[in-house]
């Protein structure tokens, strides 16, 4: 693949809000105001997500809670996904990582949609670097390693041309010569589209899994699920959309070798190429960019537009009383200067130590999982400041992802280790130990990937009020380098969704039984090699 896109496909996303919505363009408030002053001049009874979505001049959903759910395992998300497809009947949006290239049932769930239903549409996106690892699909060879996240989707586009829309976005902007030098692999380092979020009509799924068996199967995450919400589904479409049409498209290539694949035999995969639409509107590489931003912008302020009317009627509660969430989606696009994650976990974290007392007596709780500890600074120096207690779940080296994998990237885990050693080490320096513990999750035969926060108020009868809850690992290459989209989800007028949070919460924690320490750091399996160490430092805003 060459270099990054040098234009961006100026089409207007089908799925944004009605055209009586003035398009406004959100002034971005300069982190250094985003302190404890700013919520402390607000009103006791604004709710957090109010004051997030009014800082920061982003939209804010109001969704009853009847409308949302929280899934517990695997199965149960490859179940709401087949089921979504199924029932999609005019636009099926995905975003991910990746699909894994042996995912056929999910990929002909698609196609059999597409077939029932004329007037559906199927906008997918996902990485490029990621997607096309294993390089060109040869419709005559024979060798499976050519199969990839690429050579499937090319199946489902060769399949309807006009109705599957397949696009892969590229962040990385590295010179060839660079590329060529560190080699393709690591340039996924640089950022990748990372945004995980799954929509069929009105129905969304936010989670920070991918698409492929074992996150089907037996690695933990998390997964928001919201049926029924036709704004929060046009928002997160129009999003979708939007970073679509700055990707390139895949398309089928016929075979060279006529007949073989193209008809008869498995025919879900095939052969590709990519194009990008835009080209020779004279962008540079950092015009496109510029162009993106841009357009992000103007969709956020559109919708919060959109919904800010139903937020000023009223704060987390249907206009008929009953139980109602806010939800505020917090973006994080580094290469193109979109901050909304930063800025609102901040506002999280400085709410916690607010709600604290200096002599411990009162304090909130903070909960904290990534399934790769490798923690903003940013954050970390709030929660080692903060008069909140926190409690940092991630998984142990056996849990991680890269345990056993081959090449350099086996250690990862030995380096994730290091790291939350490290920062172990800073809380017990700073005199915080008995505020701040990490715990590592562990089941045998599992892997763990679970992210985001929670933030049990004092007065919360130790239910979280309040989650986060999406593709972000809370870490440097989270705010730097990838595409993330979070959602903070706000109960705080939701004692159901308080209790179904508590109890999402108390599964997460049955498996975190290791709790690190002096003991757990010292040993023997635990000594992790200076080169890694060295590595780690070098490297770390990509980790």
């Amino acid at each position: 693949m060459g270099r990054a896109p040098t234009g961006p496909l100026l089409a207007i996303c089908r799925c944004r809000p009605s055209a009586s919505y003035t398009r406004v363009r959100p002034s971005l408030v300069a982190f250094a105001r985003l302190s404890s002053s700013s919520s402390a001049t607000a009103a006791p009874t604004t709710s957090l997500a109010t004051r997030v979505s009014n800082t920061l001049s982003l939209p804010c959903f109001t969704i009853p809670t009847s409308n949302v759910g929280l899934l517990d395992e695997p199965a149960e998300f490859y179940a709401a996904l087949l089921a979504g497809l199924g029932r999609a009947k005019q636009r099926i949006f995905v975003s991910s990582l990746y699909i894994g290239k042996s995912e056929v049932e999910l990929i002909r769930s698609i196609a059999e949609a597409l077939e029932r239903n004329p007037a559906l549409r199927a906008t997918i996106l996902v990485d490029a670097l990621r997607s096309t690892r294993e390089g060109p699909y040869d419709d005559g060879g024979q060798d499976p390693a050519t199969e990839s996240c690429a050579s499937l989707l090319a199946g489902l586009q060769r399949r309807y041309p006009d109705r599957a829309d397949v696009r892969l976005f590229r962040a990385a902007g590295l010179p060839k010569w660079l590329e060529w030098l560190v080699g393709k692999r690591f340039v996924e380092g640089w950022g990748l589209q990372h945004m995980k979020v799954y929509g069929f009509d009105d129905e969304v799924v936010i989670t920070g899994a991918n698409l492929s068996n074992d996150y089907f199967t037996n690695r933990r995450d998390r997964y928001l699920n919201v049926k029924g919400d036709k704004p929060l589904a046009d928002y997160l479409c129009a999003l979708v959309d939007t970073v679509a049409a700055f990707s390139y498209r895949l398309v089928h290539r016929p075979s060279q070798d006529q007949g073989v694949k193209e008809e008869g035999g498995n025919g879900d995969h095939a052969a590709y190429q990519l194009e990008w639409d835009g080209a020779g509107r004279g962008y540079s590489e950092t015009g496109w960019k510029r162009a993106l931003k841009e357009k992000i912008e103007a969709l956020t302020g559109e919708w919060r537009e959109a919904t800010l009317g139903k937020l000023q009627k009223a704060e987390g509660q249907q206009e008929d009383g009953t139980e109602a969430v806010e939800v505020v989606p917090l973006l994080q696009m580094g290469p193109m200067g979109i901050q909304h994650e930063t800025k609102g976990v901040s506002m999280v974290l400085d709410q916690a130590d607010e709600l604290s007392s200096d002599d411990a007596q009162v304090t909130s709780k903070l909960d904290l999982t990534t399934g790769y500890f490798s923690l903003n600074p940013l954050y970390a120096g709030r929660i080692l400041s903060s008069k909140a207690t926190s409690d940092i779940i991630t998984a142990s080296p056996q849990a991680n992802g890269f345990f056993g994998s081959k090449g350099v990237s086996r250690h990862l885990p030995a380096a994730y280790t290091w790291l939350e050693g490290r920062f172990w080490k800073t809380a017990q320096a700073r005199g915080r130990g008995s505020q701040v513990s990490i715990r590592e999750w562990a089941k045998k035969g599992w892997t763990y990937h679970c992210k985001g926060i929670w933030l049990t108020e004092p007065s919360g009868n130790g239910q979280p009020s309040l989650t986060l809850l999406g593709s972000s690992n809370f870490g440097i290459r989270s705010a730097q380098l990838d595409l993330e989209c979070t959602l903070l989800v706000d109960a705080t007028k939701s004692p159901h969704m308080r209790e179904r949070l508590a109890r999402e919460l108390s599964l997460i924690r049955k498996d975190a039984n290791d709790e690190v320490g002096r003991e757990l750091l010292e040993r023997p399996d635990r000594k992790v090699h200076w080169g890694v160490k060295l590595a780690a430092s070098l490297i770390k805003r990509m980790l």
